[in-house]
Formats: C-alpha cells, structure tokens, sequence
C-alpha cells in the first residue's frame, strides 16, 4: 500500500509542474483528501467492506483557454484489516470533461474500479460513465445552496455483469453555513433511484451525511467529524443484501 501511496505522490508532483509551465492552461488546481471511515458503503447502499477503510483521492483539474475544462483522479480504498496485503485494496480511476453554461455546472466523465486483485480486470471490475448537473445558490453571505442530478450507467467489463446492467439517478441537494471564521456545517440530501442496476433489485434509498469541517488555511480544511445515513425507502428483495446503513468519517483534504 505504501507503494501505492508513493506513486500517486509522484504522479500529482509531476502533472503539477508540467502543467505550472505550459500557458497553453488558463487554470490548474490540485486536490486532493485521506480519510477514515467507519466502513465502506457504496453510493448506491450497498456493503463492500464492514470494517474501516482509509480512502484517498488525488484529483487534476484543467481548464484550457476558450475549451472545456478537463479533470482526472485516482482514487485508493483499502480496508485497514488488510494493511499489509492485497486484500480489500481498490484503485479508481476517473477522467472528464467540465463546462460552465448558464451558471449550471456539467460534468461528464467515468470511472473504471479496479478491485483486487487489482490490474488483472476480474469479473467485478466495472466502469461507470457519469452525467451530473449542478449549480450553487449563495442564500446569505455565510450560507450556500446547490442542487444537483447525476445520472449513472453502470458497465460490466466481464463475467456475467458484462455490459450495460441499468440506471440510476442521483437528486440531491448541499448545504453550506460558514461560521465563526472557518468553520463550516456542511450537510447533504438525496435519493438514489435504482431502476435495478448491477443486478439488484430496483429500489430507492435516501441518503444524508452532515459533518463539521474547519478550515485551518486556504489550502488545508479538516473534516473533524461526519455521520452519514443511507436507507431503503422502499422494499428491496430477499436476495437483495442492502439495508440501512450508518457511517462515521473523518479526514483531511487540500487544495492547490
């Protein structure tokens, strides 16, 4: 894992410098976050892991003079009873496209999930290609809004979940209150409306997560506390394994 780690380091250290010199780019920033959580949970509700994961994301955002910006990340789950081996590591990979319109953010982009063991393409690794809609609403000069839909196809790359296994669609909406100086209450709402993709079964979950999370500098915001809840509103099947689950996390993230 280690390994891991320093490759993502390299790899973000030398886009970053490539990129400071080349004029051809208007803007460049760098993100990037590590963070713990109490378990792994998909999107979509269901259990991967029961145990805590440590998840970090390094993520380049370019956006060329007069074109629409590009954006890339990769993206590194592994289960903490597995440190020192294979088990339990997942490695995602995502590349899109951004654009601006109207004040209405539009992100396309996918996602390749390269579970273990990680570059021989099993029959779970899958590819998700992405839509999502967005555009933030500032309510007061502390306060912020932002509505959003994304929708999602999830792609079998192999095995018996190859090829297009359904939709889903993610409305949601953020809520942003800064006080005190850099402190910030930041909480999220949205349902996940699952047609049955990746053959489970059809089904809508709600999902809110509220956490606190200051900021110590314009580059550094710590993520001091999160809770997260996803739970079905409808019924599931007897062979579907999601249920209500409940997530603690906490972390860092930086911003170049």
């Amino acid at each position: 894992m280690k390994k891991i780690y320093l490759l993502l380091a390299v790899f973000a250290t030398n886009v970053f410098g490539q990129i400071q010199t080349n004029k051809f780019f208007a803007d460049f920033s760098l993100e990037a976050y590590s963070e713990w959580r109490s378990r792994y949970i998909s999107v979509y509700g269901e259990r991967i892991y029961k145990n805590p994961i440590i998840q970090s994301q390094v993520l380049a955002i370019m956006k060329p003079k007069n074109f629409v910006g590009v954006f890339a990340g990769v993206t590194h789950i592994t289960n903490l009873e597995a440190m020192n081996s294979n088990s339990g590591d997942e490695l995602d990979y995502t590349l899109g496209l951004a654009a601006e319109v109207k004040k209405v953010q539009i992100l396309l982009f996918a996602t390749y999930f390269d579970v273990v063991p990680l570059g021989k393409f099993p029959d779970y690794d899958q590819v998700w290609f992405c839509l999502e809609l967005s555009r933030e609403f500032k309510l007061t000069s502390h306060q912020t809004i932002k509505p959003a839909v994304r929708l999602e196809i999830p792609w079998g790359i192999k095995g018996y979940e190859t090829g297009p296994t359904g939709v889903r669609v993610y409305p949601s909406a953020e809520h942003d209150w800064r006080f005190f100086k850099n402190m910030s209450l930041r909480q999220r709402i949205g349902l996940c409306l699952d047609d049955g993709a990746l053959y489970l079964s059809p089904a809508t979950f709600l999902d809110y997560e509220v956490g606190l999370n200051p900021g110590l500098t314009d580059w550094l915001e710590v993520k001091l506390v999160s809770f997260r809840v996803i739970a079905p509103i409808t019924s599931v099947s007897m062979y579907d394994p999601r249920q209500t689950e409940k997530i603690f996390s906490f972390g860092v993230a930086l911003k170049f």
